[in-house]
Parts: C-alpha cells; sequence; structure tokens
C-alpha cells in the first residue's frame, strides 16, 4: 500500500486521530492543535501562540508520549511535528477551530518579531493576509539588512 505523503490515507488517517491524538487529554489535544501552525516549535514560542504558561512542561510530556514530536536541536529547545502529524492537526484545526486562525497566525507572529525572526514574522502575517503586518515586517527587514550590508540577500528572497 502506497501512503501519501500528505496524511490523506483513510487509515493512517484514522490511527493518528483515534489512536495518537483522541487519547490524549483535552488540553493535549487542544495544544497539539493549535501549535500545529507552526513549522517550528519551542516552549517561549507554544506559550505566546496558546497563551499558556506551561508549554515546556506540556513539549517535554507529548516527547515522553512519542506523539510525533521530533526535537530539531541537541539542546531539545526547538522541535517540529512529523509531517503527516502537523498535516492531520492542521486539517482538526481547520475543522474545530477556523476562528481562532487569526488569532493564532498574529501571536506567533508577533513572537517572531520580537525575537528578530522577521521571515517567520512575515509568512504568518501572510498565513492571515495582515496586508499592514506585511508591509511593516518587510520594511523592517529590508531596514534590518541594509544596516548590515545585506540588501542583496533580502531582494533575492523577494
Amino acid at each position: 500500500m502506497l501512503i501519501d505523503k500528505k496524511g490523506d490515507d483513510r487509515y493512517i488517517a484514522d490511527y493518528l486521530l483515534d489512536e495518537a491524538l483522541g487519547r490524549q487529554p483535552l488540553q493535549i489535544q487542544r495544544f497539539l492543535v493549535q501549535t500545529s501552525i507552526l513549522d517550528r516549535l519551542s516552549a517561549p514560542l507554544c506559550d505566546a501562540v496558546t497563551d499558556r504558561e506551561d508549554s515546556l512542561e506540556i513539549l517535554q510530556q507529548i516527547e515522553r508520549a512519542n506523539l510525533f514530536l521530533l526535537p530539531i536541536d541537541h539542546h531539545r529547545n526547538w522541535y517540529r511535528y512529523h509531517h503527516l502529524f502537523a498535516d492531520l492537526l492542521k486539517k482538526r484545526l481547520v475543522q474545530t477551530q477556523t476562528n481562532q486562525l487569526y488569532d493564532l497566525h498574529r501571536r506567533a507572529s508577533l513572537w517572531f518579531e520580537a525575537n528578530s525572526l522577521l521571515p517567520d514574522a512575515i509568512n504568518h502575517a501572510l498565513a492571515i493576509n495582515d496586508i499592514e503586518r506585511i508591509a511593516q515586517l518587510t520594511e523592517e527587514m529590508a531596514i534590518d539588512k541594509m544596516d548590515h550590508g545585506e540588501l542583496n540577500d533580502f531582494l533575492v528572497c523577494l
């Protein structure tokens, strides 16, 4: 049987949703779904996006439970979800919490901006079509690149 890389295979999706996600406490399910908008996760970022203060503990709990959470640095400060799992979580977010999408992406964008990760901040602003924020962040990034003599790098990004 071939597995669709986007998580559309019915049996894989059923297993992941029923067995992996469905057996988790509601607060873990909510956390997983809300943080699915992130390509990479850290406790401070997750705190900002989910408006919580216990993301470090939740990330550790998810990792101990082997819930498709992969560390992407040696210090275990940054993680990512397995791609299939992330795709299913994003679908669940759209199905169950569509009204929260704007706030989640906005909080992510603000956190990335505050931590000088402007490309990520722009990506989250793009996800919610926040034109004013996109323009402001793009201008901020251009000025920063000019200040560091990296304007050509910026222009290549466009």
